[in-house]
């Protein structure tokens, strides 16, 4: 603009070097750029996190906890921003995920006090502070605020916690540009599941089959498992099985359903005294045991009690036997 009036040489740089002594000007100056200095990238979960505070917002404040790897956001709500609330919840939140290696805060009076810095090196962790007035250092966290914040405006349906928590369920589950994963999928290294995976069928040709048939047949002969009065076990007679580890049982006692470690196989080479009763409309089976075909084998007592009642004759050793020389001193 001075040129379009009068000139004279080197008028541009007298010009420039007026602005740059003006007091005013220098007052009112913005800031200048500042170089990006990045925080150093690691891989391990839960090694650095970022907290900040956020709120009030509609009568709610709330801490936010991001981890720097896998960009999993916990928010919880806390009743005021002192360093007691703060580490109550920094407690619960490392009661599920452990102890972080670094925490980064910034210059808050909960991040400062004694109470939180002792919290902080009896836990053995790394407090990292910020510059003052520099949000831009500790914006892993505030830009999760910005982002928490837009997202409780768009819905305002139901109560905040549960608005707090759909917005939780939903940043998780999404993929994250700077990981190119979810962080649920970086910090467990898995997805979680959502109703989106109900519109996809499950791939049930890969799975092993691992179910096999009952180990208790109809009308087996079983001892039963008694929880109640009496013997601990009691005779019975599979009724039914009830899947594949489950049955239905016919006792003395009525029918009763057992888990197939609470039976076993009974053997009918000695009948059972009494008789099975069977209770109306409960099964078909017949109200007494079978008798079993199998012969019983007499023991080596009631053989040697024949034989003696018969006369015969014990048989005796005829070998011959010889004294020891003892040593005679």
């Amino acid at each position: 603009m001075g040129r379009q009036a009068v000139w004279w040489p080197n008028i541009d740089k007298e010009i420039e070097s007026l602005v740059r002594a003006c007091v005013v000007c220098q007052e009112h100056a913005p800031e200048p750029p500042s170089q990006l200095a990045p925080w150093p990238y690691t891989k391990i979960p839960w090694d650095r996190i970022h907290i900040d505070h956020a709120g009030p917002f509609e009568n709610h404040l709330i801490l936010l906890v991001v981890d720097a790897a896998t960009k999993w956001l916990e928010a919880i709500l806390v009743p005021s921003t002192s360093s007691t609330a703060t580490v109550t919840a920094l407690r619960s939140v490392f009661a599920r995920f452990g102890l972080p290696r670094t925490v980064v805060s910034d210059n808050g009076s909960s991040f400062t006090s004694q109470e939180f810095t002792d919290f902080m090196k009896k836990s053995g962790i790394i407090h990292v502070r910020t510059a003052p007035y520099h949000p831009q250092s500790n914006g892993q966290a505030e830009r999760l605020v910005r982002t928490m914040k837009d997202s409780l405006k768009k819905n305002q349906s139901g109560t905040f916690q549960g608005r707090l928590d759909n917005f939780l369920f939903h940043y998780r589950k999404a993929p994250n540009v700077a990981t190119g994963l979810s962080p649920a999928n970086a910090m467990f290294g898995r997805p979680i599941r959502s109703r989106l995976d109900l519109l996809r069928p499950e791939d049930t040709g890969s799975l092993a089959q691992t179910t096999s048939a009952p180990r208790f047949q109809p009308q087996e002969s079983v001892w039963c498992r008694n929880h109640g009065h009496g013997p601990k076990w009691v005779p019975g007679e599979v009724a039914c099985p009830l899947g594949n580890v489950m049955s239905k049982v016919l006792t003395p006692a009525g029918v009763v359903v057992r888990h197939q470690d609470q039976l076993r196989r009974r053997e009918s080479g000695v009948l059972v005294p009494g008789t099975f009763d069977e209770p109306d409309g409960t099964s078909s089976l017949p109200n007494s045991v079978p008798e079993s075909t199998t012969e019983t084998v007499p023991n080596d007592e009631d053989i040697t009690a024949r034989d003696l009642e018969a006369g015969t004759a014990l048989r005796r050793s005829q070998r011959v036997k010889k004294c020891p020389q003892r040593l005679d001193l």
